[in-house]
């Protein structure tokens, strides 16, 4: 009793010593189902592929023990992607923590000098062989593409060029800097106008002559997300790098939103091949969508041309004008 007292006593005295602690509470059990331990989803993604093989090799598809296991191996894929993507975010902040993935995100040019090799050296080996197939079956439709394919390579040879020989950056060399590279973008400008004709000799027999490319099986929705992401992502390189004040790599980002646009057109004459329709209606679709993308790329050609020679001859006059500062030219 006087020890019960004691402790009464002292609760009222000091009430944070004797209060009760918080109980933890106990875990959800949706969370547990779903993100249980590495070993227990790792057995339950080998059960799950245990049992199917079981029901798919004895032919027990339509067996009551079947849905069981169809139910228990989506309950497995569930807790495979919510054990999957904790470990990809983890995965990628330890890429881009490397130093040579660092500099890659950060430097730009380095990045543009890249995917420049990369496309030039796609873009000849195109080219080398649609001449080829040009000359051996002596056809005008292999001819039109290795046109375009040798007027893409010269555009992404002359960016390519620009990139390479421009100058150091710094404030005594930006006059020199930029002269260059708007000579390179009216350049890129000029030269889109052969392109636009070798797009339009395409789209041309695309629709004459119901010229299509054609993917094998499945490969198609492949080749429509690709085109789809390309012709997004081309866009909005392109919109970027003109707010950049850049004028080489705003050449090279409209160089990628141009044959972008020449995949789209390619991508719907397959898939007008694939999936049917009559040929007056592929002829019409064809026509609409060739004469678009010709449309677009000699509005982008005629905008580089004279943009760049507008802001060629700004420059000059600044550059002739300036006395002890450089000027400033905003692309």
């Amino acid at each position: 009793a006087s020890a019960c007292r004691a402790r009464w006593a002292k609760a009222a005295r000091f009430p944070w010593c004797c209060a009760p602690k918080p109980m933890k509470r106990p875990e959800p059990l949706l969370r547990r189902l779903l993100f249980p331990g590495g070993g227990w989803a790792a057995l339950a993604v080998f059960a799950a592929v245990a049992s199917l093989w079981t029901v798919f090799s004895n032919g027990w598809e339509d067996a009551p023990a079947a849905r069981a296991a169809y139910a228990f191996s989506a309950y497995a894929l569930v807790v495979a992607i919510c054990r999957a993507v904790p470990a990809a975010r983890r995965a990628k902040t330890a890429v881009y923590g490397l130093p040579p993935v660092r500099r890659w995100r950060a430097d730009a040019a380095l990045r543009a000098l890249v995917s420049l090799r990369a496309g030039l050296c796609v873009n000849l080996c195109f080219a080398a062989c649609k001449l080829y197939a040009g000359i051996r079956f002596r056809s005008p439709w292999f001819g039109a593409a290795a046109v375009y394919y040798t007027v893409l390579s010269t555009m992404r040879f002359a960016v390519l060029r620009g990139v390479r020989n421009a100058p150091p950056a710094g404030p005594s060399a930006a006059p020199v800097r930029q002269m260059r590279g708007l000579r390179v973008y009216r350049r890129c400008g000029v030269l889109m106008f052969a392109l636009n004709l070798a797009m339009t000799a395409i789209a041309a027999q695309m629709v004459w002559q119901n010229r299509a490319y054609r993917y094998p099986g499945t490969l198609i929705y492949a080749s429509a997300a690709y085109t789809f992401y390309c012709f997004g992502s081309a866009a909005a390189s392109a919109v970027k790098a003109h707010r950049m004040h850049d004028p080489v790599h705003a050449a090279a980002k409209m160089l990628g939103l141009a044959g972008a646009l020449m995949s789209v057109l390619t991508l719907q004459t397959a898939m007008l091949a694939q999936f049917g329709g009559d040929a007056a209606m592929r002829r019409t679709m064809n026509a609409v969508t060739g004469a678009c993308v010709c449309s677009l790329v000699f509005c982008m050609a005629v905008f580089m041309a004279v943009r760049g020679n507008i802001l060629l001859r700004r420059a000059a006059r600044q550059n002739a004008a300036a006395s002890a500062a450089p000027p400033s030219i905003h692309f």
